[in-house]
């Protein structure tokens, strides 16, 4: 099921449409917003390969053919799937700026608005888990920008270092130790729930998160 979150992205890439073409009628906006919404939904549940056209369709409540009207083949579907929910990712992740007068604040900020993008946006990291571990052709079209991430995430790590309130580990491993930290307990909110007894987007346990990576990985400061 989709979050609010993932469901107003879709909305606004509706509005944007209109506002592109406002001949388009709303009955097709409405059409592939439903789509959309299945479809994000099913292949970050079950991936690209055991997910189908029928799978959606049947999901949806339309024929397989509007599906490929619409969208084209299931790959040209599930790249528009993933670049939706990318753009609006990378986002957050751009616009880190360290403050010189409190970098410790700004990088609690920051981790906080990951774990809450992530929250927001669970599918995302899914359907990219799936197919990276497969090694699927689907793949070949998001390592560019898994890399494109990686990069901006070791250069913040880097930052840190450097100003001497990120302890100073290999940037390779600090790289996966610290982005897995941030993301891997919020995307699958079931197993969260079951093994810490609180929901994903409960403020306590964030905050209890925030603070656990900063005593795990920042250098005390009284240092």
């Amino acid at each position: 099921m989709l979050t609010k979150g993932e469901t107003m992205e879709i909305k606004e890439l509706m509005k944007r449409i209109k506002e592109a073409h406002p001949k388009v009628q709303l009955r097709t906006l409405k059409t592939q917003s439903v789509i959309l919404h299945h479809s994000i939904d099913l292949f970050g549940e079950y991936g690209f390969r055991n997910t189908s056209i029928r799978d959606i369709a049947d999901a949806a409540g339309v024929k397989n053919q509007v599906i490929g009207y619409h969208f084209g083949t299931k790959e040209e579907l599930w790249i528009k799937c993933v670049s939706l929910l990318w753009n609006k990712f990378a986002q957050s992740t751009t616009e880190f700026k360290i403050d010189p007068e409190n970098p410790r604040a700004s990088y609690t900020a920051h981790i906080r608005s990951i774990i809450l993008r992530q929250i927001e946006q669970p599918h995302l990291m899914r359907m990219v888990f799936y197919e990276t571990m497969l090694g699927s052709p689907q793949f070949e079209f998001i390592k560019e920008h898994i890399f494109t991430f990686s990069q901006i995430l070791k250069n913040e790590l880097k930052m840190g270092i450097d100003a001497g309130i990120i302890k100073d580990l290999p940037l390779n491993d600090l790289y996966f130790i610290y982005g897995n930290a941030i993301n891997m307990r919020y995307m699958t909110p079931g197993v969260n729930e079951l093994i810490s007894g609180t929901k994903n987007d409960d403020p306590a346990a964030i905050d209890s998160h925030i603070n656990s990576i900063l005593e795990l990985f920042f250098v005390p400061e009284c240092e």
